[in-house]
């Protein structure tokens, strides 16, 4: 049963991008805690789209790079939002404005000196409207 559901859901990947031609289209499947479903759609070129912090740490482990994976579940804490800026995951969907000022406070609070300094000399002294330095 396991072997026909994968060879349904490969071709089910396969069909869905092919569907859009667009070169800067960029798939992303909703998480679901099963390496073998996993590793179907990261071998695809598909991103993650984890809803909770435990997603996001088996799309990392699964070996989904921090660049696919677009975080969109609700109501994060100050250390939830360190711990998905330290792994590199920077996509975010917010549910507030509220979240995203909070999410601008935890950015500044977390980048080292060393990437301060980096964008300081590129002429960036804010993030979203916040200001960092």
């Amino acid at each position: 049963m396991f072997m026909i559901a994968i060879f349904y859901l490969r071709q089910t990947i396969l069909h869905s991008t092919k569907a859009f031609n667009y070169s800067h289209t960029k798939f992303h499947f909703a998480s679901v805690k099963d390496s073998n479903f996993a590793e179907n759609f990261k071998s695809a070129g598909w991103g993650l789209r984890p809803n909770t912090p435990g997603d996001i740490y088996f799309g990392l482990n699964s070996g989904f790079d921090p660049r696919d994976i677009v975080y969109s579940g609700s109501n994060l804490n100050r250390e939830e939002m360190e711990q998905f800026l330290n792994w590199g995951v920077t996509t975010l969907n917010l549910d507030s404005i509220s979240q995203l000022r909070f999410l601008c406070e935890v950015f500044c609070l977390t980048q080292s000196r060393r990437v301060r300094e980096s964008q300081r000399e590129r002429g960036v002294t804010s993030w979203v409207g916040v200001e960092c330095f």
